[in-house]
């Protein structure tokens, strides 16, 4: 395997770990109750979550060492940080798009104004918590590759 399939490979273990981390703090610090399973449905979430992992994560990976090359921690990270609000940006449109047509499947009765009320809530919510949740995760990935690829 060459450097740049190692490092989209990189890419997709680093965007299964987000995944995994992120659903693990949404159950176990939420009001689940789920603590002795949440590593399992937090798996499950990543099995589902591949197809946008693979492509998003493995391009991530190819793409992040050419943008933090020759950069100190500090310029990496902010480097990194912006990459990863591009991350979120596109992530949160992507979710946008299926809460869209999740909800629009439910003509009966609802009017069209609590619809689009449901998908702004879904959009914000998604906007407020992947964004930054991503900017730091692709910031600080990025400062600790800066080091491996100077």
């Amino acid at each position: 395997m060459t450097g740049l399939g190692k490092a989209a490979f990189a890419g997709v273990l680093n965007a299964a770990a987000a995944v995994f981390v992120a659903t693990m703090a949404v159950l176990i610090w939420g009001d689940y109750n789920v603590f002795l399973i949440a590593p399992f449905i937090s798996a499950i979430a990543v099995i589902v979550a591949l197809p946008l992992i693979v492509p998003l994560g493995g391009a991530l990976g190819a793409l992040l060492p050419f943008v933090v090359r020759n950069c100190s921690s500090y310029r990496a990270f902010g480097r990194g940080f912006l990459v990863g609000i591009l991350v979120g940006v596109i992530v949160t449109s992507l979710l946008a798009i299926r809460v869209y047509f999740s909800v629009r499947g439910y003509d009966s009765g609802v009017d069209p104004e609590s619809r689009w009320s449901v998908i702004e809530k879904a959009v914000m919510w998604y906007s407020a918590i992947l964004v930054p949740y991503s900017a730091i995760w692709v910031g600080i990935w990025a400062a600790r590759w800066s080091k491996y690829v100077a």
